[in-house]
């Protein structure tokens, strides 16, 4: 049996106007300032390397509505890109730290998108993050301790209320 495919050529205008990782599609962002929410975070393998490195996947949501995925990679160098990733989602007192996954999960923030040309013809032009927005939310990974509550010498019974 003989298996036919007619292969459709992508134009140049729609290979810009997408993302495509494996057989997933997203939609090319716009550049610019955008708001995210991370979906998952993993340690994994450099290829390169060989060592670890931390891999988190973002939801992102671009000025026009739009919404998107973009993968970032984050290793213990260069220091400035995960200290601008923690001051991002607030979590500022992991510096330094291990991260672990339930850290980061769910974290949002906003940072700010471009657009990466592809140097291969064979690969559409991808969204990157250029940089983060630092966050004025603070995050403790350390449980709190409870404070007491202080009780002041009120007495019900000394109120004057109509019902």
């Amino acid at each position: 049996m003989l298996f036919e495919y007619e292969f459709v050529p992508v134009s140049e205008l729609e290979k810009t106007k997408r993302n495509t990782f494996g057989s997933k599609e997203f939609p090319l962002l716009k550049e610019g300032e955008a708001s995210f929410v991370i979906e998952d975070a993993e340690v994994v393998p450099n290829k390169t390397s060989g060592g670890k490195q931390l891999k988190v996947t973002f939801n992102i949501r671009d000025c026009t509505g739009t919404i998107g995925k973009i993968w970032e990679y984050f290793q213990e160098k260069p220091a400035w890109k995960i200290k601008g990733f923690l001051d991002g989602i607030g979590c500022q007192s992991l510096y330094g730290k291990p991260i672990r996954a339930e850290d980061i999960i769910r974290k949002s923030g906003k940072c700010n998108i471009k657009i990466k040309k592809s140097d291969d013809s064979r690969y559409p032009d991808r969204n990157v993050i250029s940089y983060y927005l630092k966050s004025d939310n603070k995050y403790n990974p350390e449980p709190s301790k409870k404070e007491e509550v202080k009780h002041s010498n009120w007495n019900p019974e000394d109120d004057d209320l109509p019902f």
